[in-house]
């Protein structure tokens, strides 16, 4: 598709769109809440959750239907994004069942495994190439093409799912992933691509305003649940290997990973960490980085405001150095650096604990 499409006659007829995905989400999830407490679709406290009261869990829902239904008001057609709508909704399913009764990790997993290979072989979404690491061309990936990105997309699905423990964190996360991604793709004249990412982009936005703490919002209304967070960790891969095959992109690869960076980093540290106790690198803890920003005295908004300006500059620092044309080795290196402050952070999480809470008064 050619940029004529989008001219300045169709851009009010787009900025109506994405309001409409944005208003929708609100009116789904506010018409959805009775039907999800009887259906027994809700997240109750205990163990690990501690936030008050059962909470519906039908931001995945809301943010799916209203996508879907704005989607397919747009004057073009959606043939070559049906695959991520059949993955998606594939996954809000399985999502669904899992959040009504406790599906087995491994289940989730095959399913995971397939909507991937689905958007893979179906949708042709693949990454083709990690980028001229070696300044001595691109290091292209043939064969793995598919393997390499089936499994990059299958942990990008669960990092944002670890990434939901603190309300408007997964959402605001993938709110301003599909930003970057929408704007790349605007940038590089692929106006289709640029449109449904941001249209999804409105839709996570309707959510978080119920979601996401704020002055006026003292506690979510409403949870991702894994029906949401998988989804959108698909859809946040699709846009983000679409961006970087999208013809004259500035975005390498490595760019990329910078956008990803908060989820991806705080899940590969953990399951290191975990698999060095001995321990499952799936086991269920509170030790992800938005777990110690609270044991730091942090409450659940300051928490998400911080982690998600913290995404906002890393993303920014990845764009900005790869469209300067800085070689895609020095930024991988950059990410390798800050991926091991990270984790040396963690790792001595107890110790640096204690420093902030004397200096912020606290016991």
């Amino acid at each position: 598709m050619t940029l004529q499409w989008l001219s300045m006659d169709t851009i009010p007829h787009f900025l109506f769109l994405v309001s409409l995905a944005f208003v929708l989400t609100a009116l789904f999830l506010l018409g959805l809440r009775r039907s999800a407490r009887r259906a027994g679709l809700v997240d109750v406290p205990g163990g690990r959750k501690h936030h008050n009261g059962s909470i519906p869990l039908i931001g995945g829902v809301g943010i799916f239907l209203a996508f879907a239904a704005v989607a397919s008001m747009l004057p073009v057609g959606l043939r070559e994004y049906l695959p991520l709508l059949a993955s998606m909704a594939f996954l809000l399913v399985v999502g669904i069942i899992d959040d009504l009764m406790d599906i087995q990790a491994s289940m989730k997993l095959v399913a995971q495994i397939f909507a991937a290979v689905l958007v893979t072989s179906w949708g042709n979404i693949q990454i083709e190439t990690l980028g001229n690491l070696f300044g001595s061309g691109p290091v292209l990936l043939g064969d793995w093409s598919i393997p390499v990105t089936v499994f990059a997309l299958v942990g990008l699905i669960n990092a944002v799912n670890m990434l939901d423990g603190i309300d408007g964190l997964a959402g605001g996360f993938s709110f301003i992933a599909l930003v970057v991604f929408a704007a790349t793709l605007f940038g590089v004249g692929e106006p289709l691509g640029g449109m449904v990412a941001a249209l999804l982009a409105a839709a996570v936005a309707g959510f978080l305003v119920q979601n996401l703490r704020s002055p006026w919002r003292r506690r979510a209304s409403v949870f991702l649940g894994d029906a949401g967070s998988m989804v959108l960790g698909l859809a946040v891969g699709w846009f983000a290997v679409e961006s970087v095959n999208a013809g004259a992109s500035c975005l390498s690869p490595m760019a990329v990973l910078w956008v990803l960076a908060l989820p991806v980093m705080d899940t590969l540290s953990l399951m290191v960490r975990r698999m060095a106790r001995g321990r499952s690198p799936f086991y269920a803890d509170r030790e992800h980085l938005h777990h110690v920003f609270k044991r730091a005295g942090f409450c659940d908004q300051k928490s998400a405001y911080a982690l998600l300006s913290l995404t906002v500059v890393l993303s920014l620092v990845g764009v900005i150095a790869s469209c300067i044309g800085l070689p895609d080795g020095v930024i991988l290196g950059g990410l390798l650096f800050l991926g091991g402050l990270h984790f040396y952070f963690i790792s001595h999480a107890w110790r640096i604990l204690r420093i902030i809470r004397r200096r912020r008064g606290l016991s």
